[in-house]
């Protein structure tokens, strides 16, 4: 066996980096051995997964476990894994022991398999299923930047349910109104408690919107969406709320460090994605990033550049500027650094910036001393000089370009103005 090549261990055994990717890797093929010997199986399914590829025809699966490796509850739980504080290898550790028993189907014709998907989507706990697979899981561990990672892959010959699952009469209420519409559905159940991951499988499944218009859809494409609608519903109830105050917050989780700076004025929002190259000596013209911007009406194509990670930063964001009841113009600023050592999933970014702005801001009296507060933050902490990424940021052009009135004012007409 080779050396660890980020550790310099002799072996994988002995990496003693806890989020090296190789030792990672190891241990859950290693724990993944006996699910390659499965063909029939019973155990907790939290989640169902819709491929995109050969859409409309697309491999819908069950996610399922004969061996939960810890509280079932935790095979699906973003929030949870956070508030745990799940390394990079627990997260693994748990989602490599679910086999995606996958099916293909028709999205304008579902097959009769689609039906447990939708049972499991809907469920508020893991839904107890029997499985039969055609042939047993090859052992693999499928890694992605939207969705959480899973373990072994294989055609199922027979899924059913071993019983009924616990579904929330709110669920059963949004379901079975065939003329609600997915985004109204979606933040009703928001409102009443339902996280981001849980509408994300209803929408993924084809449980929510118009009865016409109710199919599954890739997860990936569900998890954005779910994302985007509730974004901006919050948004929306930023309205006329009265402005913040130049302020900044600094966290992060999992090597996905966010630095968000909050401007006086309507909302707007821009978010800058760097990844943190260490010992590399680079200058702030070299420095690799990706951004996306909207103005205070929104933006109507997607997010290009930072893609799934936009909207998922988004919503951490406003829920603190309501919790806070104050709007403005937001610059956030994404690090990521090695120990963000293998792709778990957008919900990182979500959980990442919520972890942010749950600190206590920094008050300035100013957005220039922010900024060279933000310039020393970032040198310091990640030896990056940020100032051509400033330069580049259409936020903080249009606020030059656009000087608000209470700049010019003199300090007692100010006073008055307050």
């Amino acid at each position: 066996m080779g050396d660890c090549s980020l550790c310099g261990a002799k072996s994988h055994e002995g990496c003693t980096r806890t989020y090296c990717p190789k030792r990672i890797r190891y241990e859950s093929f290693a724990k993944m051995q006996p699910l390659a010997r499965l063909k029939d199986y019973s155990g907790p399914a939290p989640a169902p997964f819709v491929g995109r590829y050969g859409y409309p025809h697309v491999n819908v699966g069950i996610l399922s476990t004969p061996t939960p490796p810890r509280d079932a509850d935790e095979l699906d739980a973003p929030r949870k894994w956070a508030a745990l504080g799940y390394g990079v290898g627990d997260v693994v550790e748990v989602r490599s022991s679910l086999i995606n028993a996958r099916f293909t189907s028709n999205v304008r014709n579902p097959s009769r398999f689609v039906a447990v998907a939708q049972e499991v989507g809907m469920a508020s706990r893991p839904a107890d299923v029997e499985i039969k697979l055609k042939d047993r899981p090859g052992l693999a561990l499928h890694m992605d930047t939207h969705a959480s990672p899973n373990g072994p892959a294989a055609i199922a010959s027979s899924i059913n349910l071993n019983s009924n699952p616990t579904v929330s009469s709110k669920v059963e209420k949004v379901v079975s109104d065939t003329d609600w519409k997915a985004a109204d559905a979606a933040w009703y159940l928001f409102n009443k408690g339902f996280d981001e991951n849980h509408i994300m499988k209803m929408l993924s499944v084809g449980t929510l919107g118009a009865k016409a218009q109710r199919r599954p859809v890739p997860t990936r494409w569900s998890i954005t969406a779910s994302d985007d609608i509730i974004g901006k519903r919050m948004i929306g109830e930023l309205g006329d709320l009265p402005e913040t105050d130049c302020s900044a917050f600094y966290g992060g989780y999992l090597g996905n460090h966010y630095l968000i700076l909050c401007f006086p004025g309507p909302w707007s929002y821009e978010l800058f994605e760097t990844m943190v190259k260490p010992n590399l000596g680079r200058g702030p013209e070299e420095i690799e990033s990706w951004t996306d911007y909207e103005g205070p009406y929104g933006r109507k194509d997607y997010a290009s550049d930072t893609v799934g990670g936009y909207y998922a930063c988004r919503i951490g964001v406003v829920e603190r500027l309501i919790g806070m009841k104050r709007k403005g113009s937001v610059l956030a600023l994404r690090f990521v650094t090695e120990d963000y050592s293998m792709p778990l999933g957008v919900w990182v970014v979500r959980e990442a910036t919520r972890n942010s702005m749950a600190t206590s801001p920094i008050m300035f009296s100013d957005e220039n001393l922010m900024l060279c507060f933000a310039s020393a933050k970032v040198k310091k902490t990640f030896g990056i000089d940020i100032s051509g990424l400033l330069r580049r940021s259409k936020l903080l052009d249009l606020r030059r370009r656009q000087p608000r009135l209470d700049r010019f004012a003199s300090p007692d007409l100010q006073t008055e103005m307050n």
